[in-house]
This record gives structure tokens, sequence and C-alpha cells, in this order.
């Protein structure tokens, strides 16, 4: 079950001049992944995705359309980043590394999990003569989290960026927000409420998302395939996702 409505991501950005602040091969690249025709003008595809609109005789961009393909979209969205962390233990007492991405929606999704990759182990096994990698965690489900973390989060609070975190004993992906507004903590992983659903849209037109509504079910599907315990998720101030590495056999 779905719930729909218009968010601030639908809203116009008034700060963003086209073209000059456009940036063509964001649009290029993302176009080639959600399939849409090349031959179309550029100004008539961003209106017919609603990245953008017509007013006055000029294109206006929206602000999804902005953290998709703004240049530089920290001046319009100085907290639209996703840190990552890498510490050392279990708490943030030592960090050994930090990377803030602010590249746009897709960009940092990439970044964050390529992160990741870099900073935990794969171990490999043996199948039919064939050697297989087997990540310490879930990376599709680790995808996935990310994914929802930046497409869910509340862009329009002040100071509140999404989290990438890396533990000894774990991975926490966290978004500023909780729960999107007309969702129950009991519904929870049975509804699909989407606080940027124009955000959504552009994601699911490249496939970086599926089924509304299946993201959890496919994150406890993942690690339970990567014999990895079942992810666990808290809802505050911001909502949390917590991976715990696969036991070892």
């Amino acid at each position: 079950k779905r719930i729909f409505y218009r968010g601030p991501a639908s809203s116009v950005c008034s700060k963003f001049r086209y073209p000059q602040d456009f940036d063509r091969a964001k649009y290029n690249a993302w176009i080639e992944e959600s399939g849409i025709t090349r031959k179309g003008r550029v100004e008539d595809v961003l209106v017919n995705i609603e990245a953008a609109e017509r007013s006055a005789g000029r294109l206006v961009m929206r602000n999804a359309g902005v953290l998709f393909f703004a240049k530089d979209v920290y001046p319009f969205f100085p907290q639209a980043y996703v840190t990552c962390l890498l510490a050392k233990g279990r708490d943030k007492a030592d960090i050994l590394d930090r990377k803030d991405f602010r590249g746009g929606v897709v960009s940092d999704i990439e970044e964050s999990l390529r992160f990741i990759e870099r900073n935990t182990r794969t171990a490999y096994r043996i199948e039919k003569l064939r050697r297989e990698e087997v990540p310490e965690y879930p990376m599709r489900a680790l995808r996935e989290a990310i994914t929802n973390a930046v497409m869910h989060r509340d862009y329009f609070e002040a100071g509140a960026n999404a989290f990438v975190e890396i533990y000894d004993d774990r991975i926490e992906v966290s978004n500023p927000g909780g729960l999107p507004k007309g969702l129950t903590r009991a519904e929870f992983g049975t509804r699909s409420v989407r606080r940027n659903p124009l955000i959504a849209d552009l994601l699911h037109r490249i496939a970086f998302i599926e089924k509304a509504g299946t993201g959890i079910r496919r994150m406890r599907e993942e690690a339970k395939k990567n014999g990895c315990p079942e992810p666990t998720f808290e809802a505050n101030g911001f909502f949390t996702a917590t991976f715990r590495p696969r036991t070892p056999h």
C-alpha cells in the first residue's frame, strides 16, 4: 500500500540558473541508465520527467532536479551530502577515515558504496574450480539501505546529513527525518510512504529502486542470502539500518 504527496522536492529552486548551473554530463549519464531516447530536447525531457517546469517562458528547475543534475549541489543544499566514517573499534572514539560525498543523489550513493567496499573484507571460496568473492557484508542490501537513506532523508533540515558508519562489528546507515509522516512503527516494512516521491521516481527510472514498499524485505533477504544476520532498524530523529558481518563457518 502506498501514499503519495507532493513534497518539497517538487518545489521550484529559485536560485538555480539554467543552463549555467546545469551539468550536462550528469544528465547524459542519467538518460543512458533510464533508457529514455536522446532525440528529445533536453528542456522538454526535464519537464516530462518533472525535474523542471516552465515559468514565464523560461525553464526553472525543481529541487529534485537540482539534486540530480546540478554542477555543484552545495550552494543550493549545503546539507545534501553523505558522511562516510571508518572507526577503529565499536564507537567513534577513534576515527580512521572520513569522507563527505556531495556530488548529487546518484554520485553520493555510488561513492558511499565504494567507501564500504574499500574498507571491508572480502573472502574467497572455490565453487566448481572457480574462485568466488564472498564479501563480509551483504553489498546489495547495503546499496538498498544507502539508496533509501538518500531517497527518504529530510533535505530541508539544516545541518542534518546522511551517514554511513563502519565499525569493527557493524555498519550503520542513517538519514535524518525518522519515519516519513503518515507511517507508524507497526506499519513499517509493509507500507510505502515516500517523503520525496519525485526523487524516488527519478531513482526508479534508472533502476536504483524497485517496487515501492519492498526495500526492507529485500535488505533482509539479501542479508540472509549472504549468510549475514538480519539487519535491524531504528527510528527516532534519524532512521538507522544496522548490518552485521557474515557469520564465519
